[in-house]
Parts: structure tokens; C-alpha cells; sequence
């Protein structure tokens, strides 16, 4: 699960592939897509990494260990709460 609607994903993947990070193709019909990463998207995800490394350390001084894990557990239980209310999740949901 992204957090992420079908259109906002289909809009990230498409500049991903434009930019080269992921190669798209289709599926077993239609409605399937399979997305592979390419060696520029490995690039670009090795690159980041030590950024992503850095905001992780930044937070875990800042709040401490507890209440980092109080944090991103909070943000999940929110994002879950989040994508329970969304509008395609009460549109699929006939109850």
C-alpha cells in the first residue's frame, strides 16, 4: 500500500519512466501494469539513500528512539485512518 491514489500513482510512474528510473510494461490483461526498476533508477535510489539516512538520524535526535517509533507508528495509524476515508476506498465499499 502507497498512500497513494490510482491516479497520483500513474502520474508518479509516468515521470519516473520519463526520467528513465523505471521501465513499464504491461500485465496479464488490460488492467495490469508491471513496473521494473532500471540501473538509472538503482542510481537514483543508491544517491538518495545517505539524504534519507540523514533525515532519519536528524529525527531520531531530535525525539529520541521512543518517541520516534511513537512517531511513525502514529503516522501510520493516521494514514490508515486516512485511506479508510478516502473517497475511492467508500466508493468500492457498498456498506
Amino acid at each position: 500500500m502507497t498512500g497513494l491514489d490510482r491516479s497520483t500513482l500513474g502520474r508518479n510512474l509516468r515521470l519516473l519512466e520519463a526520467a528513465g528510473h523505471v521501465r513499464i510494461t504491461g500485465g496479464r490483461d488490460g488492467r495490469e501494469r508491471n513496473v521494473a526498476l532500471t540501473d538509472s533508477g538503482i542510481a537514483a535510489i543508491a544517491a538518495a539513500l545517505p539524504y534519507w539516512q540523514q533525515a532519519q538520524d536528524q529525527i531520531a535526535a531530535t525525539f529520541g528512539e521512543d518517541r520516534q517509533q511513537l512517531l511513525f507508528s502514529l503516522l501510520a495509524e493516521l494514514t490508515a485512518i486516512a485511506m479508510d476515508a478516502s473517497p475511492q476506498r467508500a466508493a468500492a465499499d457498498p456498506s
